[in-house]
């Protein structure tokens, strides 16, 4: 990550922003980089949890800085958020409102070090094709199921011009 800070957020974003980038690989690359930079550290420890049957449910748990530097590092963790870069108005988050169904939308995963590059796919509700393979509600991009956070409709098409 040193490397990362040799560049400024201002650098970051003019390489965005600039038409020299051969197909949008150096504004892609730019994005996950400033995506790295602006990144927030979360503080996590490990506990554990006697369910109903007498054994231990291990769940990671947020904390303060403080209570985090009480723990061993066995038992505790950084995870580094990833914020939403820019990105246009309308995006949706998956938690607030699902698509409706067979509807094809743009997607986003901001869970991965590709946040920020979207790409198509379909949401469809639970069915069954007809040679018996089932599908669960979710986002699809040729049979093979996404992780999505955030979706918005597809812009309509051009409208036809009168000349």
């Amino acid at each position: 990550m040193k490397e990362l800070d040799s560049f400024t957020v201002e650098q970051l974003n003019d390489f965005i922003k600039s038409d020299h980038a051969q197909c949008g690989d150096v504004a892609a690359l730019a994005r996950i980089a400033l995506a790295a930079k602006r990144a927030e550290p979360v503080y996590q420890y490990h506990t554990g949890i006697i369910n109903e049957e007498g054994d231990i449910d291990w769940y990671w748990v947020d904390c303060d800085k403080g209570f985090y530097s009480q723990y061993d590092n066995q038992h505790r963790r950084i995870v580094y958020t990833t914020p939403q870069l820019n990105s246009p108005q309308g995006w949706i988050k998956c938690s607030d409102q699902m698509p409706e169904d067979c509807q094809t939308v743009l997607c986003n995963n901001m869970l991965t070090e590709l946040s920020g590059i979207p790409f198509i796919a379909d949401y469809v509700g639970m069915f069954d094709l007809h040679d018996g393979t089932r599908y669960e509600a979710g986002f699809y991009v040729n049979r093979t199921p996404q992780t999505v956070t955030n979706w918005m409709p597809l812009p309509a098409a051009p409208e036809k011009e009168n000349g």
